[in-house]
């Protein structure tokens, strides 16, 4: 298949990588710190802004510490991360300045994935802590 475009956009989780299980077991982590009922059982909303996800559970904390703190959770969990398949081939396939990655993830949170993942990082990215409001609304596309 031949596709024509001037440019790709890519999510990055579930898409380049997956690191689903570190999402789970920092936002379990995470919700226990900050005493959230039932946090070992708590099922995260993939895709949703993380500083959204704090203000939900814990309106009445800090949100910038709450983020920060699971950012760090994630940054450090990085032991099960999955480049997913023929990512790393696509990619190196693909003129630097015609990809770019939109996500929910802040940008500190995508660029240790990236690292991470020994991914390259395009010249532009759109990240959650970019736009006022996080995907599904449209604004970050």
């Amino acid at each position: 298949m031949r596709v024509e475009t001037k440019g790709i956009l890519f999510d990055m989780d579930g898409v380049l990588i997956s690191s689903i299980g570190s999402v789970i077991r920092c936002w379990r982590r995470w919700a226990e710190i900050y005493g959230v009922p039932n946090a070992a059982t708590y099922e995260v909303p993939h895709g949703t802004r993380a500083i959204d996800i704090v203000k939900k559970l814990r309106p009445d904390i800090d949100p910038e510490e709450g983020l920060r703190v699971i950012e760090d959770m994630e940054i450090e969990d990085v032991g099960d991360l999955v480049v997913l398949p023929g990512v790393k081939t696509l990619l190196a396939s693909l003129p630097v300045e015609r990809w770019a990655i939109v996500t929910s993830a802040t940008q500190r949170l995508l660029l240790g994935r990236l690292s991470a993942a020994g991914l390259p990082v395009p010249e532009r990215l759109i990240s959650g802590d970019m736009v006022e409001r996080g995907k599904p609304d449209p604004e970050p596309y």
